[in-house]
């Protein structure tokens, strides 16, 4: 299974004091200066401010802070901080590449007039920290963080609002950095503090408990995350109303964990909601939208609805790529979600080129033991696994386990994926026994960590079951497929590919174990949800049609019934060999597919014959597409 990336709205809390701190510090200082245009200018930013909005009044701070560095120097305190509000207009705007050269220069020059540790210096590298993190330049924005926190400590104590909010940042960029671990208790203590300071219903508490909840679901604790969000939604509600960013991006939060502990149905719902409202009140390309965009499109295809996800999600790297740019983090989970959707609809070049450009850029921005790094290898080795290129596929599926393990632990749900995609690989090349050491290690972890019924879980006890019905242990696997396809049936419903899978392969058993009469009515019921799900030529429901005539022709007394899901199982092949010719990429693709091919159009023939011996009314026909099928085999 490659790994969707979905993410939870971490909410920077670095600028909660910043404008109304700067623009109402000391009753607007600049109005008290001279010359008296300063003044003038300082009050009709302000108005234009507090009346029309940020977009309205950027050009006036923009002009407030050029004249006071014309008439003032650029070292005086008061363009300092025209400056720095200029400055916090532009990250309102989302321009932040604008806006970070000003917060650079805010913090070199507050550090030159003011000193490291007056407070005014500590907010601007708090609040160039943010800057750099939003523009996805983290390992610059942690040292100032923590400078910040470790300055605001030692001058404002541990108690004060400040520095509270600057534990908060420090352990939001350990967490953006993959180093959970470091960053739980700096949280845990900054929900603590929160609680006693402000009480558990301030603002910001909610925004803490919030990224308390989702670091909780980063460390694969996500059934702990899940009430602490729900409380922090009833709350935000009641405190910011149900309209109110705030709430949606609790919200969003609590619909990923939902989704982390298998109630996809519930987190799609959310995820629907606060994408429709997060639009609405915040526009298309605003960056938090683009998350709810993500999120959205991801539940979609875990949903079976792959083919609507696609515009979605190539839509959102589009404004993606142009508002956070290409190698923001946000913008390579979209373009990794997008890879795992071309790959469902079987569009297997071009996901694998942008699982290969994932990687990549993962490596060269967040290095190689980030999680979300690790998590690349998976889905490229994954991917070599689909193409058939199963050696090169090993090594990265073998790298990706061993560093989950290192870097996560053997508990987190990433190392579980881990470990199922290597066992996989393992029973791929023929190693099944080692194959089922490891399913039999990892679920009973997976079982106690995400439950009976997570997706997760229930991908292991049907990959278990395909390894021991590859050793010949038939009961234990038959209970498994069994347990599975309740399982499922139960969190997705029937008409799901998952569920789908887990009839055919149930089927299959009970073909293997001379049950082929209740293998068809698996087989036929199934496969007429198949083809209303995915169509008739989606790789899936060829595969599924082929299996019910196998069937047919091989473990019943009827073996003309084979040639309904024969002839679709030919058209569908002979689509998708057009579909791929043409190209380098797609002849090779063609010639990986050579013997699945052949067995396609052995399938026609001997149904078209077996149906001719049994006496269709069509005899001579269907003896002449026999031949014609066995030469297209040739």
């Amino acid at each position: 299974m490659r790994g969707k990336q979905s993410l939870g709205y971490l909410i920077a809390t670095a600028m909660v004091l910043a404008l109304p701190a700067n623009l109402a510090a000391q009753d607007n200082p600049l109005s008290q200066q001279d010359p008296d245009p300063l003044a003038a200018l300082s009050d009709q930013a302000m108005a234009v401010y507090n009346d029309q909005g940020t977009e309205a009044a950027e050009p006036l701070f923009r002009a407030l802070a050029q004249e006071a560095r014309r008439l003032l120097g650029p070292d005086d305190p008061d363009t300092i901080l025209a400056t720095s509000n200029h400055a916090f207009m532009l990250l309102s705007l989302n321009r932040f590449a604008e806006a970070e050269p000003l917060y650079a220069e805010v913090e070199m020059r507050s550090r030159a007039v003011m000193g490291d540790k007056d407070p005014g210096t500590l907010q601007a590298l708090n609040d160039h920290a943010l800057v750099l993190e939003k523009l996805g330049r983290h390992s610059e924005a942690e040292p100032l963080y923590r400078e910040a926190f470790e300055g605001r400590i030692e001058v404002l104590g541990d108690r004060d609002p400040a520095t509270i909010l600057s534990l908060n940042n420090y352990a939001l960029i350990l967490m953006t950095r993959g180093r959970y671990a470091e960053a739980e208790p700096l949280m845990a203590k900054a929900l603590q503090l929160h609680r006693e300071v402000h009480g558990s219903n301030h603002a910001d508490t909610l925004l803490v408990l919030n990224n308390y909840a989702y670091l909780l679901s980063l460390l694969g604790r996500p059934k702990e995350a899940e009430p602490l969000l729900v409380e922090a939604v009833e709350a935000s509600r009641t405190l910011f109303g149900p309209r109110h960013v705030q709430t949606l991006k609790v919200m969003g939060t609590l619909g990923d964990v939902l989704r982390q502990n298998g109630k996809v149905q519930e987190a799609f719902a959310v995820a629907g909601q606060v994408l429709e409202l997060s639009t609405e009140l915040l526009g298309r390309e605003d960056p938090f939208t683009l998350v709810s965009v993500n999120n959205y499109a991801t539940l979609m295809s875990a949903l079976g609805l792959a083919s609507k996800a696609e515009p979605v999600l190539a839509k959102a790297i589009t404004i993606s790529r142009r508002v956070n740019g290409d190698k923001h983090p946000d913008t390579l989970r979209l373009i990794n979600n997008y890879a795992s959707v071309l790959s469902a609809l079987d569009k297997q070049e071009e996901a694998t080129d942008q699982y290969e450009l994932v990687l990549r850029l993962r490596r060269e921005v967040q290095g190689e033991r980030h999680p979300e790094t690790i998590n690349a290898i998976n889905n490229y080795g994954q991917q070599l696994v689909s193409r058939g290129r199963l050696a090169e596929a090993k090594a990265f599926l073998l790298e990706a386990y061993s560093l989950a393990r290192d870097v996560l632990g053997e508990r987190h749900p990433s190392t579980l994926l881990q470990a199922n995609n290597y066992a996989g690989l393992l029973r791929a090349t023929d190693h099944p026994r080692e194959a089922v050491e490891i399913y039999r290690k990892v679920l009973p972890i997976s079982r106690e960590v995400q439950g009976d019924l997570h997706p997760d879980t229930l991908r292991l006890m049907s990959n278990l079951a395909f390894a021991l019905e590859d050793i010949g242990e038939y009961p234990e696997a038959a209970q498994l497929y069994i347990d599975v396809l309740q399982g499922r049936r139960k969190i997705f419903g029937d008409m799901h590919p998952d569920t789908l899978d887990s009839f055919v392969a149930y089927a299959e058993l009970l073909e293997q174990i001379g049950q082929p009469e209740k293998a068809e009515g698996y087989l036929l019921d199934s496969l007429n949800l198949r083809r209303k799900l995915q169509g008739d030529r989606h790789p899936a429901t060829l595969n599924h049609a082929a299996n019910l005539a196998s069937l047919y022709l091989t473990s019943t007394d009827t073996p003309e019934k084979a040639l309904a899901s024969a002839q679709l199982v030919a058209a569908g092949t002979r689509v998708r060999d057009e579909a791929l010719g043409g190209t380098a990429e797609g002849d090779a693709q063609l010639a990986r597919d050579r013997n699945s091919r052949t067995y396609n159009f052995q399938l026609l023939a001997d149904a078209s014959w077996s149906a001719a011996q049994a006496g269709h009314n069509d005899t001579d026909n269907l003896r002449a597409k026999a031949f014609a099928a066995l030469q297209e085999v040739l």
